[in-house]
């Protein structure tokens, strides 16, 4: 397709087949014939978006009649999982056998098996009181007291909370700890409470005892310590519009923050230095092999790095992003010399962009294809046939049904080569 020439100058020449000013339900093939698309059949009906699917899982998730869903052909309507906000866009991300989940208003995790449980756990917003008691056992000193919350779904190792800053005592020879009014938490998944407890006049806090959830109160005496709490004035990550991993970590963009876990801690984030501040709403979150670009409604920025502390910023195309447009593929469907992954997304000059390594982008249709502004989007790489395609659908504001496409765009790749 070509709409940007004129029309007189779309016939075939030597070296480029001839152009279309436009096609519809037709495939291209490498020598610029086309063909009829293949049609499509009715799975089921109803207000749906925010489809997801992986080839490592053997279901798709999707917002469906107000719930989040998942489906398969062979059942047919989708399977309820948990009532969500209707009109809030669902993003999606893929880690081992669990698919991370939020709409920018809560957030969770999906299992292989289908089960469903929040992302995260949070924080207790409280410390246990601490008096002392006659006839203990302690040595004398000042003493600080935590406790967090944990998961254990099924055997999983643990998920821990984080925890607020301590409560403290001070404990004269032979007396002991009482706690009282312990926290308890809301999430029925959380089944445990770990008890911190410092050595006298110190300042690192080891875990003391787990007890059930239910349990308010608690008697501290000499004891020996186990673990180092290791999460201290850590807090659950926040939900996001966007959900991303790189290296190890989680990314979560709201508004105009990208937030950041801890290393291999998915659920656990520190609110106060964690975090990424951006000079408009955060439109696209997609890594690459060594960095994520970064997309506003007004510019594009690429990060480049491991570590989001040594994060080097640089902006690489001075136009927004559609939000919704984006989709990764591999530099291998696009001839790239880098086979590895790549992020593709659409600007609000209407052009479709193609993110490398090392922040290095290429406009893939700037020659002969100019898209008006569209105010969101979805894209997904798809084989058929031999045929590898880009297939993006974009919404004009004008449009009032959520979803409803103005147009569909297809890159076609034929054995490694761009057919226009």
């Amino acid at each position: 397709m070509n709409n940007t020439d004129d029309v007189h100058e779309l016939a075939a020449t030597r070296t480029t087949p001839a152009y279309l000013r436009d096609a519809l339900n037709v495939d291209i093939d490498r020598n610029g014939k086309t063909k009829r698309r293949d049609g499509y059949k009715l799975l089921f009906s109803g207000r749906a978006h925010s489809l997801f699917g992986t080839a490592e899982l053997p279901f798709g998730l999707v917002v469906f009649d107000g719930n989040l869903c998942w489906f398969d052909e062979s059942e047919p309507p989708p399977v309820p999982l948990l009532p969500v906000d209707p009109d809030a866009r669902m993003s999606y991300e893929l880690v081992g056998d669990r698919v991370y989940w939020s709409n920018g208003l809560i957030r969770g995790v999906v299992r292989a098996d289908k089960t469903i449980y929040p992302w995260g756990i949070d924080t207790p917003p409280a410390q246990p009181l601490l008096t002392t008691f006659s006839g203990g056992s302690m040595d004398g000193g000042r003493y600080q007291v935590v406790v967090t919350w944990l998961r254990d779904l099924n055997g999983d190792a643990g998920e821990e909370s984080g925890a607020m800053r301590a409560a403290t005592i001070d404990v004269a020879d032979g007396q002991g700890i009482q706690l009282t009014s312990i926290p308890q938490p809301l999430d029925p998944s959380c089944t445990l409470i770990r008890i911190y407890q410092s050595p006298p006049n110190g300042d690192v806090l080891y875990s003391a005892a787990t007890v059930p959830v239910g349990t308010t109160s608690f008697s501290l005496n000499k004891r020996t310590l186990g673990r180092q709490l290791d999460t201290l004035m850590l807090d659950r990550m926040p939900p996001g519009t966007i959900v991303r991993q790189y290296r190890g970590r989680m990314y979560s963009a709201l508004g105009s923050r990208v937030t950041y876990s801890d290393p291999l801690r998915y659920g656990l984030t520190s609110r106060t230095r964690n975090y990424f501040d951006f000079p408009g709403p955060v439109l696209l979150l997609e890594p690459v092999e060594d960095g994520i670009y970064v997309g506003t409604d007004k510019q594009t920025f690429f990060l480049s790095g491991d570590d989001p502390r040594s994060f080097q910023l640089r902006p690489i195309d001075p136009h927004g992003t559609i939000v919704g447009s984006s989709c990764r593929a591999l530099g291998d469907d696009f001839d790239l010399d880098y086979k590895g992954r790549v992020a593709c997304w659409w600007n609000t000059n209407g052009n479709l962009l193609l993110g490398s390594i090392s922040g290095q982008i290429v406009h893939l249709t700037r020659k002969n294809l100019s898209l008006p502004r569209y105010m969101s989007g979805a894209s997904l790489m798809r084989e058929s046939d031999g045929k590898k395609q880009l297939v993006s659908s974009m919404r004009h504001p004008r449009n009032a049904g959520f979803g409803a496409a103005d147009h569909a765009v297809v890159q076609v790749i034929r054995n490694g080569v761009v057919i226009p």
